[in-house]
């Protein structure tokens, strides 16, 4: 069938195209779940057709029969499947071959030559640092790599640098969001009392799959979350994420009591015909809610999905994402996904919630703080963000007007001691000055101002109040007093200066700490 590109979807393919063409064997095509990357992709391997055969890796059957679907019904390119028994043809090799990671090892890896692929996609990518798949990519050395995921970043922090050498395109769920191409998230955080995960230990950056399960799967919890989850849902069909078997059991005979609606379990030792027909079911809208501990995070398309139930607390924000992402596709009639984020004593673990689904990482502690996890997600964290950075503004125009202050009464001081220099004899209780028909002071009066340490300047001083001063310094040096440098300083900052030499350079050498002078060479 003919198919019309997304304008992202064509950015993309011309992205990896040119990541290839520069050198790079091994590159990343990151887009949120919805926004169609088996179609990015098949399109792709139509326009690397010419350069060989292709290979698509995932690691679920689902997976492996939606992606042969698609490409060949997309590009009319012959598609093999190599899973357990189903195996591509070597006689007539297909032009493209979708395969399981499971499958393609030992013998069965060794069956295909070296240079059999020109081109390799490994879906759901995030997975790729595992060593079944670098044995593949390596068994394939010579072919254009391209690893497809909606998360990049892993619980376990490890990175993707370690096989890819480039992002060459991403897309992310806030920007199709406002492109119209996913609905918008509405939240609504649900408080259970009884649920306490504060004792729960952490593996490979998220909590424990057997911890979490234990502190769920009790009928007080389970209730707690039941009834909510069915008030609040209505008539949207929902995913229900639960940690483990028994707790999504326990959460469907516990859910079946608060609503008449179908519910169907499916975990990851559900029989595949019972499976299918579960899945089937939902898609055609016979099932509610559809219970599963997280195998329908990947691969899973039922665009009628309308909320998102996290009865899974997690610390990794890939695995919410993964959870939140299924419900994001459009769909006739459907204006939103409703995320309920079930919550109790998290302790010290910094849980996810939704608006680290559009904040692109986790979010600043203080931003997260402030969040009320109800209503739009996208409102939600430009409230929160507003209030951190209004606080902000606020503690800064305070710090601001306290440095300010400081700064006047520094300038006040200043001012204050530029005032007192026009009185050269501050200190000596002698006011400088030059009366009517007074002659000037005189050459000789200046210079021993001068020596004794009271610089006159260009100072209009009379030759009696030079005498005054002289006198002044005299007596003081007769009585045992501070020079008269050191009583204009204690004058300045009134302290008495009837003190000797000694004790003026004790106040001083305080004065000097409590104000930060630098000491004179």
């Amino acid at each position: 069938m003919s198919i019309e590109l997304r304008h992202y979807q064509d950015q993309a393919i011309d992205a990896v195209l040119a990541e290839w063409a520069e050198g790079h064997r091994a590159t990343l095509l990151v887009a949120a779940t919805g926004l169609g990357k088996t179609t990015m992709f098949a399109e792709l391997l139509r326009r690397r057709a010419p350069h060989g055969r292709s290979l698509v890796i995932a690691h679920r059957e689902e997976l492996i029969n939606q992606a042969a679907a698609r490409i060949e019904a997309q590009t009319g390119l012959t598609v093999g499947v190599e899973m357990a028994d189903a195996r591509s043809s070597h006689l007539a090799p297909q032009q493209v071959v979708v395969a399981t990671m499971q499958t393609l090892r030992g013998r069965r890896l060794g069956g295909f030559a070296r240079d059999a692929f020109a081109t390799i996609v490994i879906d759901e990518a995030h997975r790729s640092l595992a060593k079944s798949y670098r044995t593949i990519a390596d068994h394939f050395a010579g072919a254009k790599l391209l690893g497809v995921t909606a998360t990049p970043d892993r619980s376990d922090k490890l990175g993707l640098g370690a096989v890819y050498q480039s992002v060459a395109y991403q897309y992310d769920i806030a920007e199709a969001i406002a492109d119209g191409w996913l609905v918008p998230l509405t939240q609504h955080r649900v408080h259970c009392s009884a649920l306490d995960v504060s004792q729960v230990r952490s593996h490979a950056g998220d909590l424990s799959e057997a911890d979490l399960q234990q502190a769920i799967n009790v009928d007080a919890v389970l209730h707690q979350m039941a009834k909510p989850l069915a008030d609040l849902t209505k008539d949207r069909q929902t995913l229900v994420f639960m940690p483990g078997v028994d707790a999504c059991h326990g959460m469907a005979s516990v859910l079946s009591g608060y609503t008449q609606a179908r519910i169907e379990v499916i975990v990851g030792n559900t029989p595949p015909e019972q499976r299918k027909a579960a899945l089937a079911a939902y898609q055609a809208g016979e099932v509610q809610y559809l219970v599963n501990c997280m195998v329908l995070t990947e691969g899973f398309d039922a665009p009628s999905t309308g909320a998102i139930a996290c009865c899974r607390p997690t610390k990794a924000r890939n695995v919410y994402v993964q959870q939140v992402g299924r419900g994001l596709r459009l769909s006739p009639g459907k204006v939103d996904c409703l995320v309920l984020d079930f919550h109790g004593n998290s302790g010290r673990h910094r849980l996810v919630c939704p608006a680290d689904v559009l904040g692109g990482a986790t979010l600043p502690p203080d931003v997260y703080a402030e969040l009320t996890g109800m209503g739009s997600v996208a409102e939600d964290i430009a409230q929160a963000t507003a209030k951190v950075a209004e606080r902000k503004a606020k503690a800064d125009a305070a710090k601001a007007a306290k440095l300010a202050a400081k700064e006047r009464a520094r300038l006040w001081a200043d001012s204050q001691y530029h005032t007192e220099e026009v009185n050269p004899f501050a200190g000596l209780g002698v006011t400088a000055g030059r009366g009517h028909a007074e002659p000037p002071a005189s050459a000789k009066q200046r210079a021993f101002l001068e020596q004794a340490g009271i610089k006159l300047g260009e100072a209009d001083v009379g030759i009696r109040s030079a005498s005054k001063a002289i006198d002044a310094v005299l007596d003081r040096k007769r009585k045992g007093l501070c020079s008269y440098k050191q009583a204009r300083i204690l004058t300045q900052r009134g302290y008495d200066a009837n003190v000797s030499t000694k004790e003026a350079s004790a106040i001083i050498d305080r004065i000097r700490e409590a104000e930060g002078w630098k000491r004179s060479a």
